[in-house]
Order: structure tokens, then sequence, then C-alpha cells
């Protein structure tokens, strides 16, 4: 019998590990639909319990690993060694399935199975760049000291967060020497400033991912206005149809029948002008989704505002989002995966992608973003903003920490962008940066330099000017709700909900543009600096 080298059978198995791990048919459980049978693992999925393989909360039937590595072994018929493998895995699958489904179908239903989910179970926006703690940094240096949180810089003062001391205030008053001025739009010299390069690139990102947690404002107050206590209170009123036999709480809750619920916020000059569908259960289970609904505002009867939310069963997220409205029109895009509660709570799954798509116009300017969150916490962005006269575009990668986006921190990054002023090319840059004790310096060798290198600015065609958003179709603002609420924005519990949901709210970010210092070294700049 020939025998097979160590090395290939080796080299076969990674092959095979990375070909079932790109090609898993997996879904996400909560904790009461995973359970033990002796030895195996069983799933409840589609309303059944189902043997298979978990991990954490992820789960695959043994049936669908067999098919998967079946379909496998044929598209390998000419690679006896990989076929081989393939068919070993599935005759495997098969055995394990043979020993388990018997006892695993005698399992009795989980009681969170039929635990609704509601629109105030949902996550709140903020939570999209939540940090997850399993992950390590590498970085090539290490980062000593606190980096600030981003949103407190414009407080700070970009300067003493992006220069190193003294640099600014020597640009300023005319005694800055040559290395000062090197540092002030770019450097690629290790601990010098990160300069206007890192000031612009943490200033875009926030800027980005502020228009899409802004946007989820709308449903903080949704989730935390359904309450008996904001009807005892003044705050809530009923002013059409019956709630549901579950009250208010349930208000937001997928109705049992086929058809779905829209509710109505009254407005105080007549008729309704925000509203909320929520899918039925019936509608959900066609659709393959676990939660479902539509928001829509309304300004001079047309919608200024739709957001479109789905969770689906297989635990995939995603929010579409457009606006129309003073501010300007935009439209956001996000995807995710979540984690289901066993009380019916869900929130975001820290250790998986979640992709941001961003793309919002002003008078003044406007701002497209492309950015994936990745479980080994780093934020990697293309970015292409507009503000009066000038413009700026790039790609960035930041390792960043925090529970959310209120104590967002960037730790280290790299970027590669070019700044225009009045359509002239003030500068380009391409470095990384970290935090080292007080502030921002060059980290010339760090690793993620070589992931933006390799994006071509010139010749990528992200890199245009933001247009305008569709709205999508099918959204009234002449709909009569099923059920129609009138809210008091003036009462003590409303004020407390407005707290909570505007506290959190992404204004007039320009910790780079907008500051008086940096302003005045730019203008001071060709005296100070002569070339």
């Amino acid at each position: 019998m020939k025998k097979i080298s160590f090395l290939k059978l080796l080299t076969t198995y990674f092959i095979t590990l990375l070909f079932t791990t790109s090609l898993s048919a997996t879904v996400t459980l909560e904790d009461a639909s995973l359970k033990k049978y002796k030895k195996y693992d069983c799933g409840y999925v589609n309303n059944s319990w189902q043997a298979g393989v978990k991990r954490g909360n992820e789960f695959e039937t043994y049936k669908e690993i067999s098919l998967k590595n079946r379909n496998s072994a044929k598209a390998n018929k000419n690679n006896k060694l990989v076929r081989a493998y393939y068919i070993k895995l599935a005759q495997r699958a098969e055995a394990s399935l043979k020993a388990s489904s018997v006892g695993c179908r005698r399992l009795s239903a989980p009681a969170s199975s039929s635990t609704a989910i509601t629109l105030t179970k949902l996550p709140s926006a903020e939570s999209l760049v939540k940090q997850n703690t399993s992950a390590s940094f590498i970085r090539d240096r290490a980062v000593s000291g606190t980096p600030p949180v981003l949103g407190t810089i414009g407080t700070v003062g970009s300067k003493n967060i992006f220069w190193n001391p003294g640099v600014i205030d020597a640009i300023i008053n005319g005694t800055a020497t040559p290395e000062q001025c090197s540092q002030f739009f770019n450097s690629t010299t290790d601990s010098q400033s990160a300069g206007y390069g890192g000031c612009q690139m943490s200033q875009s990102v926030l800027s980005n991912l502020g228009d899409a947690i802004n946007s989820g404002n709308t449903l903080c107050y949704m989730k935390n206005i359904a309450t008996q206590n904001a009807i005892n209170n003044g705050a809530l009123r009923v002013v059409l149809g019956t709630l549901p036999s579950g009250g208010i709480s349930s208000l937001f809750t997928s109705p049992s029948g086929s058809n779905g619920r829209i509710v109505g916020i009254a407005n105080p000059n007549g008729g309704y002008s925000d509203f909320i569908k929520v899918y039925s259960n019936s509608e959900n289970s066609a659709s393959g989704d676990r939660y479902r609904f539509d928001y829509w505002s309304c300004e001079e009867n047309v919608p200024s505002e739709i957001q479109q939310i789905r969770i689906m069963n297989s635990g995939e997220y995603s929010i579409n989002s457009y606006q129309q409205n003073s501010y300007g029109n935009g439209s956001f895009n996000i995807t995710a995966r979540v984690i289901f509660g066993e009380d019916g709570s869900i929130s975001f799954d820290s250790t998986r992608d979640r992709t941001l798509v961003s793309n919002f116009i002003r008078s003044n300017g406007g701002n497209k973003l492309l950015a994936t969150i990745s479980g080994d916490n780093k934020i990697t962005s293309k970015y292409f903003n507009t503000f009066s006269n000038d413009t700026q575009y790039g790609v960035s990668v930041a390792n960043f920490s925090g529970s959310g986006f209120r104590d967002l921190r960037f730790v280290s990054g790299a970027f590669k962008d070019r700044f225009f002023s009045n359509s002239t090319l003030l500068f380009s840059t391409l470095a990384g940066m970290e935090y080292r004790g007080t502030n921002y310096k060059i980290a010339s060798e760090l690793g993620d330099i070589a992931t933006v290198s390799s994006v071509d600015l010139l010749t990528d065609p992200y890199f245009t000017t933001p247009t305008e958003s569709t709205a999508p179709s099918g959204f009234s603002c002449s709909t009569t709700p099923d059920i129609g609420v009138s809210i008091n924005f003036e009462s003590q519990a409303m004020l407390a909900i407005r707290d909570i949901c505007e506290g959190g709210r992404v204004e007039n970010i320009g910790f780079c543009w907008q500051d008086t210092d940096l302003n005045a070294a730019q203008n001071a700049y060709r005296t100070s600096c002569p070339q």
C-alpha cells in the first residue's frame, strides 16, 4: 500500500479546514436552543431538535456537514487524496447523525423558543463598535498612556492630541524649526507628530460612523416609549385602536396572525407623522426572519426618513436607511451578526465582521464611508469627504477599544489619503500612528501600513464625490394605522427618554477643520515654514 507523507496529510487537512470553514452553513442560536444528548450537540433549528456541531452560539447540523463534504468530494474527483478526506469527513458526520439524531429529537422544546422578540430588545446603534474583549491587539511597538475618547477631542484640543507639544504654537508664532514644520501636515519619521493626516483620518471615520449612530436615535425613542410607566406618567396615550393582549409592552411584538401591525405616531397638527410596521409571525416565517420592522417619518406628507430592519433566523442582521430632511440627503446600510439571549434580547456579535456603508450630502459638503468593523478590533475604511472648499479622501485601518461609540478610542492605525483645498493638493499621506504617552505619534513600522499602501487612490472607483440617494418606494404618509398613539414630548418621562437618546448624538465633528488653533497654524504655515 502506498504511503502518504505527513506533509501531504497536513496540507490536505488545512485545505479541508479552509474549504469547510468558508462554506459553513451555520445558524446562530440562543443558549436555551443548544443542548447535549450524551456527548453530542443538539440545536433547535426550524422548530425541531437536530444533531450537529456547536461552536459558541453557532450551530451546524450533521446533515449540512455531510452534504457539504459530499459536494466537496465531487468537486475534487480528480484529486484522490483530497476527495478521500472529504468522503471521510462526510462519513464521520453521517455516523454521528445516526448515533445522536433519535436522542436529540426526544428533547423537549426550549422554553425560550416561544419568547417573543420585540423592537425594545434590539441592540443600540452605538454598540455596533463594541470591542471584542477576547481579541488582543498586535502592535509593532508598545502603546503607552490612555488614548482620548474620540468624541472629546474637540474639547481637549486637536493640537494636544495629534501634534507633539509646541509644534502648532511655534508655527502660529513664526518660531517653528524645520523639524516642527515637517510635522504639520505629514511626516514619516518615527515618534514625530501624527499631524494633519492622523487628525483627518480620525475625524473622517468618527464623523461617518456618527451619521449611522445618529440614525439610531429614532429607534432609541421607540424602544423606551412603549412602557406602562410612559402611559402612567402621561408620556404616551393610545388614540386609535386597542393594544394587543399583552398590553403596551407587546406593542412592537410580532403579531401572531398573518397580518403585520402598523403603529402610527400622532402629529399634534392632525394625522400621523411617523409609522412603524411590525411584520407578523407568518410573514417572518415565510421570509426566514426572526423579527422585522419598517419605520418611516413624514414631513409635508413626504417620507423624510425610512429605516428597514431585519433579523433573520440565521442571526444575520441588516439595516437599510434613507434620509431627506433639513440636514441633507443620505443613506446608510449596516450588516452584522447577532446573538440571541434567552430572554429575547439581541446583541451584536463582536467576534464577527460588521459592515457599514454610508453616503450623505449636505449644503456645505458631503461624505461617504465603506467600513468593516472586524472581530480583531480593527475598523478598515474607505472614505471621501467634502467640507466647504476642502476635499479629503483615503483609506485607513484603526485599531480601537471601547464598549460602544460613546467611549470609542483609537489605539493605533495607518492611513493613506489626499487633501485638497480650493482644488489645490495640499498634501498626501502614507503613514502609521500610535498613541504614545500623551499624543499620537508616527509609528513607521506599524504592520497596517502595508494594508493601506496597497490601495490606489487615483484609480479606485470608490473615490468620487457622494451622490444623492433615492428613497425606497412603498411608504405612504397617508396610511391609516392599526394602532395610533400620541406622545407628550414635554412630560418628565419623555424628557428622561430624550436625555438617553440624544445624549450620544454626534454633531459637528470637525476637530480638524473647525479648530481655531489649527486654522491659525494653516494660515501662518507659508510664512513660518517657507519651502
